[in-house]
């Protein structure tokens, strides 16, 4: 009798599935990680962090509402996102107000850049391939972009183009060159 009691539990323990018992609750912090691992570990695409997502993490969604909200972000003028993984700096356009901002030492491979009011950018150290500052028309004399192997070209303005070879506040590795017209 134990004997058919323990081989129906196990038989029904085998069958048992998550997708098919209803109270199951996923936890959606250890399928990042594991996704992570597993990303990291097969050499493939990096999980993606966002400019959006940094910014959400650290204290800038003031209200607490996992939004970022018009007024939350306008008020940024400086902002430090040194060494923390970021790959992505899409919604940087979003604040208008930046005046400076620093993103060496991240994971970023691609940037367009189009606030106006930017008027200091290091995006030393990354994994940039390409870089696009045409529309941020202040962005002329403090622009850092050492550090980056595969960066082969800086797509920029006419005006920003000549401003750029002539300042001494400009720092550009060799291989890279600034056009108006990148592909």
């Amino acid at each position: 009798m134990k004997k058919i009691l323990l081989s129906t539990l196990t038989l029904l323990c085998i069958a048992c599935d998550k997708t098919s018992v209803n109270n199951t609750v996923e936890n959606i912090h250890y399928t990042k990680r594991n996704q992570a691992v597993l990303n990291n570990n097969n050499n493939t695409n990096e999980p993606s962090y966002t400019l959006r997502q940094y910014l959400l993490d650290n204290g800038y969604d003031t209200n607490r509402n996992g939004v970022l909200d018009t007024n939350e972000v306008t008020g940024i003028i400086v902002l430090n996102a040194a060494n923390k993984d970021i790959t992505s700096l899409d919604g940087i356009d979003n604040l208008i107000s930046l005046n400076e901002a620093n993103f060496s030492g991240n994971k970023i491979r691609t940037a367009t850049i189009r606030v106006t009011t930017l008027a200091n950018l290091n995006l030393s150290n990354n994994r940039l391939n390409q870089l696009d500052i045409s529309g941020a028309t202040r962005l002329v004399n403090k622009l850092n972009i050492t550090g980056n192997p595969d960066l082969l070209c800086v797509k920029a303005s006419n005006n920003q183009r000549n401003l750029l070879t002539l300042s001494s506040n400009f720092a550009k590795d060799s291989q890279t060159t600034i056009s108006e017209n990148c592909n």
